[in-house]
């Protein structure tokens, strides 16, 4: 965890991303935190691709149009500037700009993250074993979001 020392989703971004490098690491990979059962074979593809040679961006796009996951090698200002935050363009934009900055990034297979009652549901489906659909990689069990789950749906919280 890194303290924001800017206000915006984007400028965060960015700090997290250069502090992260200044700290010598050589790549730095942001994961959103609302995505609790993101296959793990996912986050071992973005750390080969950031691991393999030259200059990377790598996105894992998100169903509602933004991104649970950017990688990157270095921290670039402009990948995070002027992009309509929380909307169904995030991906799209950010993706347009690694390409204009001279980045072909790599994309990685498409999750979900609960944004909405909706995806809570999906998400206790998942959890509990009605499975998913969507699910073809294996998704990780998330076993403190299933006893938060199991908790909430249990006290009646949700219906």
């Amino acid at each position: 965890m890194l303290p924001s020392r800017r206000p915006g989703l984007g400028a965060s971004l960015f700090d997290a991303a250069e502090d992260l490098l200044a700290a010598g690491y050589g790549a730095a990979c942001l994961v959103n935190s609302d995505s609790p059962t993101l296959p793990t074979s996912i986050l071992i593809d973005a750390a080969r691709a950031l691991s393999s040679p030259g200059d990377q961006v790598v996105l894992g796009p998100a169903e509602d149009g933004g991104y649970y996951l950017i990688g990157l090698k270095q921290a670039y200002a402009r990948l995070f500037e002027d992009i309509a935050w929380s909307t169904s363009s995030v991906f799209a934009q950010t993706a347009e700009r690694a390409q204009e900055m001279g980045r072909d990034p790599v994309v990685l297979p498409m999750w979900y993250d609960v944004d909405d009652v909706a995806a809570l549901h999906r998400l206790h489906r998942e959890l509990f074993g009605q499975g998913d659909k969507h699910d073809c990689t294996g998704a990780h069990r998330a076993r403190h979001s299933a006893a938060f789950m199991r908790d909430l749906f249990r006290k009646g919280t949700l219906g």
